[in-house]
């Protein structure tokens, strides 16, 4: 139901804007790319064929984000949350015991070996700026 959630949310985003394209594969998101268009992505054929995902509330779009961004080959992590972080950097352990990541988004972020920042809603305009240019923001994830 969850990931039907996504989907649902995903629809109406692209709705708002006809650069945003409804995307449903890994190879879909690279074309989107490539024709410099963002992919929305509609996660239901890739995450519920996938077997290393468990079929279970204890996986969540933090997780299934760092699975998605080792699937396409992203080069870095940003998740952005409506929590207050702690300053510095965010160890995993103290970031599931807060609950502002779920339990498997460890497991898939290791899987994934990518880098990982946490930002909060204080830095969305400095995510903004920081996107454009290629540049680093927010609290590295250890």
């Amino acid at each position: 139901m969850a990931i039907l959630a996504m989907e649902q949310y995903g629809r109406a985003l692209a709705s708002f804007n006809s650069a945003l394209s409804l995307a449903d594969s890994a190879d879909a998101i690279h074309r989107d790319r490539m024709e410099n268009r963002v992919p929305v992505w509609m996660p239901a054929p890739m995450v519920l064929t996938a077997t290393e995902i468990a079929q279970s509330w204890n996986v969540t779009s933090d997780s299934l984000a760092a699975w998605l961004a080792g699937k396409i080959g992203a080069d870095r992590l940003l998740l952005v949350k409506h929590a207050k972080l702690p300053p510095g950097c965010a160890r995993l352990e103290d970031l599931i015991a807060a609950g502002i990541v779920d339990d498997e988004f460890a497991r898939f972020l290791r899987l994934s070996a990518l880098p990982a920042c946490i930002l909060g809603p204080s830095d969305h305009n400095a995510a903004v700026a920081a996107i454009r240019v290629g540049t680093s923001v927010g609290i590295p994830v250890q």
